[in-house]
């Protein structure tokens, strides 16, 4: 939403990918401690977590195993609390830095005194800003604050990327200093990955989907020999197909925009795998006789049983593919599973309603409201948004009409079925 509304409005807009050294790994115990208080935890469940790190050591087993030392650094790994409790410490960070940003009025504006510094799903972070010079800023601000506690960005992953027309500005660098180190400025063309997403500023819906579907491939060849092994019966096939291929093309498939082509790509991907696993041969087609393609034998047999006048020949291509095609889908709708497109919008409308109905403040729900005031927004036709497809279920005029919808959830569930079925 940030992208397409930037976009739309003419809004220069930066961010930057922050990748740390092993994050985990390296966070100070102190600091563990010092966020969960700062952050409310009671004592005693922080002195509990504290007994659990205390007196750990560790040992380097290679031919020979080393002497034990102290550990005295990192979260441990594979237990479930260790994401929270980095969380935590991230979030001690943040907060500090929060209020210097606020001063400052860095970050992205989203009207009144509300700017979106960061995004954060554990150590994935995301860094915003109106200009190059603010997201350096936060960037150099984040590195200082984070040294504090142990944790060190890794400024040759960290990737710094724009839209179109904050490259319209003059002398974009192809790096910048940070503390030191220097950070690559991404080229228009550019891209880099988020929490598996791959985020591009240039065609960014087309670049995620065909990521995706790329995805998609390499696990449908990973399992290329139990999906096409006719051994095995077609709905239990069908079935790994939707469990293991589909939720790789489908991931973070709720916020994509749509459009017929976005549909069609998406579309022509998964037929083109039925077809694959189907392995039907093109048949033998005559004026009145349709027989499978099989041995010489049977060519002649049906020959024998022919008229004057007429021939064998293949079906046409066309035709083929539309027979085998048809027959894959109608094999999944009879085992209850969707067709790829269906899929994506069932999964936007059901996201789509949290968003509307949730009210904790989250930046998704504000997003999906906001709307920039004051700016000039792009001439021409304006690119499909997000929300169009929505809004178009309900016949709404003003934009943002499907908010009201959502509250209530038994409408809006009763609407999920009239929007899958236009796909």
């Amino acid at each position: 939403m940030l992208y397409e509304k930037a976009n739309e409005w003419q809004l220069p807009f930066w961010t930057v990918a922050v990748d740390f050294k092993k994050a985990f790994d390296t966070v100070e115990h102190s600091a563990l401690w010092q966020a969960l208080s700062e952050q409310g935890v009671e004592q005693t469940y922080i002195n509990v977590l504290r007994a659990f790190y205390t007196d750990q050591t560790g040992v380097v087993a290679t031919d020979k195993t080393s002497k034990q030392f102290n550990i005295q650094r990192g979260t441990k790994q594979g237990d479930p609390i260790s994401p929270i409790l980095f969380n935590a410490v991230l979030e001690m960070i943040m907060r500090r830095l929060k209020v210097k940003w606020q001063r400052q009025q860095l970050g992205f504006p989203l009207g009144g005194r509300n700017f979106l510094h960061n995004l954060r799903f554990a150590d994935d972070v995301l860094l915003f800003g109106e200009s190059l010079d603010q997201v350096k800023i936060t960037l150099n601000d984040l590195a200082v604050e984070a040294g504090k506690v142990g944790l060190e960005l890794h400024m040759g992953k960290t990737k710094i990327l724009a839209n179109s027309f904050a490259y319209s500005r003059p002398s974009i660098p192809a790096v910048v200093s940070v503390c030191v180190f220097d950070v690559e400025v991404l080229s228009k063309e550019g891209s880099t990955k988020y929490l598996g997403r791959k985020l591009s500023f240039i065609d960014y819906h087309e670049e995620e989907i065909n990521y995706r579907i790329a995805c998609g491939w390499r696990k449908f060849m990973a399992n290329k020999k139990e999906l096409c092994d006719k051994t095995y019966g077609l709905g239990h096939r069908l079935r790994l197909f939707s469990a293991r291929v589909t939720p790789s093309v489908l991931y973070g498939s709720g916020c994509w925009t749509m459009n017929t082509d976005r549909e069609s790509t998406l579309r022509t991907a998964q037929r083109k795998m039925l077809r694959m696993m189907m392995a039907s041969g093109r048949r033998l087609v005559t004026t009145d006789v349709i027989a499978v393609a099989g041995s010489s034998a049977e060519e002649e047999q049906v020959g024998d049983e022919l008229e004057s006048g007429q021939t064998v020949e293949e079906e046409d291509w066309v035709t083929w593919i539309t027979r085998v095609t048809h027959f894959a889908e109608n094999q999944l709708r009879k085992i209850g599973v969707k067709d790829w497109v269906a899929a994506q919008r069932e999964k936007k409308w059901q996201w789509a309603g949290h968003v509307a109905r949730r009210t904790d403040g989250r930046w998704s729900t504000m997003l999906a409201a906001w709307t920039p005031e004051g700016e000039v927004r792009r001439q021409g036709r304006p690119c499909t948004r997000w929300a169009d497809s929505i809004d178009k279920v309900f016949g709404s005029e003003q934009r943002g009409d499907w908010f009201l919808f959502a509250q209530d959830r038994p409408t809006w569930s009763s609407y999920e079925a009239t929007y899958v079925s236009n796909s």
